[in-house]
């Protein structure tokens, strides 16, 4: 991955940020990521203009944060991009994409969910009919259909954070 000079200088705040919070020395960051102290010393001084995938995933193995899962960006990588990292351990961001006939990308909504592991999301039939009541009938069957296609896990997280977003329009 090619970093801009923004880019270089906003993931190097983050890492002698974190490496300082976490009250560690570059080399026990270095070590427990498998990084060699030279190429965190680059990250650290804005210096890295090219890192490749393995040395952002020791990034986030050093600094405990969370890493790559799947096709979703880890912390250092999102901190490239402009986000903030997340340390291990804490609920990933839920994101969906809203995409045309095309297949292009037409919105994306992207937020923090705190139900990771939901053990009992709220009916569907319920959410439906919460929908159908404010909505026209077509764009209740899109959201359904979309929902229904997620896979389990992010389905149960997109419905309780369904139900909360209707439940503050609402004003529950």
């Amino acid at each position: 991955m090619e970093l801009d000079e923004d880019q270089a200088q906003r993931l190097a705040a983050a890492t002698r940020n974190r490496r300082r919070e976490l009250r560690l020395t570059q080399q026990d960051v270095a070590q427990a990521g498998q990084l060699s102290l030279a190429t965190l010393n680059r990250i650290e001084n804005g210096k890295a203009t090219s890192l490749s995938l393995r040395t952002l995933d020791g990034l986030d193995s050093g600094l405990r944060w969370q890493g790559r899962q799947g096709r979703e960006m880890g912390s250092a990588e999102r901190v490239v991009h402009g986000g903030s990292p997340l340390p291990a351990g804490s609920p990933r961001p839920v994101s969906q994409e809203f995409v045309d006939d095309l297949g292009v990308v037409r919105r994306r909504v992207t937020f923090e969910d705190p139900t990771e592991h939901v053990e009992s999301p709220p009916k569907l039939s319920e959410l439906a009919q919460r929908v159908a009541d404010v909505s026209d009938a077509d764009v209740t069957y899109y959201v359904l259909r979309r929902l229904l296609a997620l896979e389990p896990a992010k389905r149960n997280n997109m419905l309780v954070a369904f139900a909360r977003m209707l439940d503050a329009v609402d004003g529950n």
